[in-house]
């Protein structure tokens, strides 16, 4: 990025060293100090890595329910598996897990997630989802759960409706709630 700041300082620079800006129709010439030489132009690195926390709410049982996640690009066409939650053997209407996830955050590109819930049926075939079964899914965008970290109403949570496509006329199996916790120190 400096080498580019760097070129496009120099086309902009008269044969003086002065530079000129265009303020609506009127060209302003600016005296040489005015532009930040590329030596000290302060790179920011917009990103970072940031740590996902999960529960499901509402659900009629809540044992043996799992998530599987994917993430991908916007622009890309495949998605890729990020990793699954553990199977919980809780009673209630919510789950909490225990396992959190870690995504790599640039704000330059626009990264999609995708949560998908089952209750799990057959034990011996964990990894086999045809044998599982389907609750709903969630597509979001990384930026979306970061910026939820602002409403109170929901105490940065956020809150989306587990949707299934062969059941829209049917109330969602439950809701999706996502918590995204920067870590600055943490560049990627």
């Amino acid at each position: 990025r400096t080498a580019d700041c760097a070129a496009a300082a120099d086309a902009r620079m008269g044969a003086s060293g002065s530079s000129t800006a265009k303020t609506g129709d009127e060209v302003v010439e600016l005296a040489p100090a005015a532009l930040t030489p590329a030596s000290e132009v302060i790179q920011t690195d917009l990103s970072s890595r940031v740590e996902l926390t999960i529960r499901l709410e509402g659900l009629k049982r809540a044992s043996s329910v799992f998530l599987i996640i994917y993430t991908k690009l916007a622009q890309d066409m495949h998605w890729q598996e990020l990793g699954k939650t553990e199977n919980t053997l809780g009673n209630g209407k919510s789950i909490q897990y225990q396992r959190t996830f870690v995504v790599d955050f640039h704000a330059e590109h626009q990264r999609l997630m995708q949560f998908e819930a089952y209750r799990m049926r057959d034990m011996n075939a964990p990894d086999d989802m045809a044998a599982q079964k389907f609750l709903g899914s969630v597509q979001v965008y990384l930026v979306e759960i970061m910026l939820a970290r602002s409403k109170e109403q929901t105490a940065g949570w956020l809150i989306k409706e587990l949707l299934h496509p062969t059941r829209s006329h049917e109330p969602p199996f439950g809701k999706l709630c996502l918590y995204a916790e920067e870590d600055p120190m943490a560049k990627t």
